[in-house]
């Protein structure tokens, strides 16, 4: 009776074994890949608490530089353990355009005014929201902050290296 369970249990782990190469196969596939964007950082979003946990964050509101020309308003989130270097002070200037290795992630995508919503817990217990501002970098123009237009999320991660590619000369 013992050998009769082996017997029946090997269809099902050639079953498992069968279907393995197809899950690794698939695996990558469904992981897109980091490009190349360029961005000048106008506004950082208000951070959150620190925590060892697992991954921190801190968002920021740039100008995506498309390759034609065209700007496009996007949220950059940079996701980084506690042991990992945050983005450096030094790279909150618009006057700079910044090279960053990106995943675009829908999932983070959000409107500047949600993006401006800083949520608390109240002493009796209820959720309150409340408006958070925006630090702007040093001469970067000012955003609608009550704009329900979707920004187009990007996700950086510390492996990918911040270049900073030139500096934006303006007009005065």
């Amino acid at each position: 009776m013992g050998g009769n369970r082996f017997l029946r249990g090997i269809p099902i782990m050639l079953v498992i074994w069968s279907l393995a190469p197809c899950a690794i196969a698939a695996g990558p596939a469904a992981t897109p890949r980091a490009s190349t964007i360029h961005v000048r950082l106008i506004a950082r979003e208000q951070p959150m608490a620190r925590t060892s946990f697992g991954y921190n964050w801190d968002s920021y509101i740039a100008e995506l530089q498309h390759k034609n020309g065209e700007h496009e308003l996007i949220r950059l989130s940079y996701r980084f353990l506690y042991y990992e270097p945050e983005i450096p002070h030094s790279v909150f200037d618009y006057s700079y355009v910044h090279g960053f290795r990106a995943v675009r992630d829908a999932e983070c995508s959000t409107t500047i005014a949600m993006a401006t919503r800083k949520y608390a817990v109240g002493k009796d217990g209820k959720i309150t929201t409340q408006k958070a501002s925006l630090r702007y970098a040093s001469t970067a123009p000012t955003v609608d902050e009550d704009s329900q237009r979707i920004l187009p999320c990007y996700v950086v991660r510390p492996s990918s290296h911040i270049r900073t590619t030139r500096k934006v000369h303006r007009e005065p």
